[in-house]
């Protein structure tokens, strides 16, 4: 078991990534770990509706967006990024839901939106949860289309 994070720590954070989380000790956590995993520009939101402004001006590699905020919660924050359709960074969404009803939310959310929702990621997020939703995104990236014609990945 010990091969599987010596591995997922070969695939490092992108290099951008905007936080967008209301709870400030949670942001703190998700900054560093992320930081910690290779990112090198991390900018944080509180809400949806700071984030959407940050997207205005920024351009980012990976969203991890929680789902309840003030203001513009994370769902908003998809409707708006739906009808912006500007270039559109993966997301990984965050949550205190259980782990298996929050894949499968995300899941419909990324097919409802459109968007490239790739995962959540429950709460309290750890660091290997993280390393390992956002390397399986990648792995699927690099995999050439089948021609065999398989079911469609998760991923997009």
């Amino acid at each position: 078991m010990a091969a599987r994070p010596q591995k997922a720590q070969t695939m490092p954070m992108p290099a951008r990534v905007l936080i967008v989380e209301d709870h400030l000790p949670q942001r703190i956590f998700l900054r560093e770990l992320v930081k910690r995993l290779g990112a090198k520009d991390v900018v944080e939101a509180e809400n949806g509706r700071v984030a959407m402004e940050k997207l205005q001006h920024r351009q980012f590699d990976l969203l991890l967006v929680d789902l309840a905020m003030p203001d513009m919660d994370g769902l908003q924050l998809l409707g708006h990024l739906k009808e912006d359709r500007t270039a559109i960074p993966p997301v990984i969404l965050c949550s205190v839901l259980p782990q298996e009803p929050l894949s499968a939310c995300a899941a419909w959310l990324g097919a409802h939106y459109d968007l490239p929702v790739i995962g959540g990621i429950s709460k309290p997020v750890s660091s290997e949860a993280l390393i390992n939703l956002y390397a399986s995104y990648q792995a699927s990236r690099a995999k050439p289309d089948s021609a065999a014609g398989g079911p469609p990945s998760r991923f997009g």
